[in-house]
């Protein structure tokens, strides 16, 4: 069986703050890999539901190889 956290890590999109961080801390995941996933969903999904006038993708990608990794506290 597969755990919960094993899914949603295969299924980005459905990942709240709290487990961004969370997995940003752990080195699961870093922003790049979120932001790739997300605009790949994007890509496959935007044609058929039109929910975006205009997406940046490449200003997206470069704000998150821009991102710090937060603190652990």
């Amino acid at each position: 069986p597969v755990s919960r956290a094993e899914a949603v890590m295969k299924q980005l999109h459905w990942l709240t703050a709290s487990e961004i961080r969370t997995a940003y801390l752990n080195k699961t995941l870093s922003p790049v890999e979120l932001v790739e996933a997300l605009l790949e969903r994007v890509a496959r999904h935007d044609p058929s539901i039109n929910a975006f006038i205009r997406l940046d993708a490449e200003k997206v990608r470069a704000d998150a190889r821009r991102v710090r990794p937060p603190d652990r506290r």
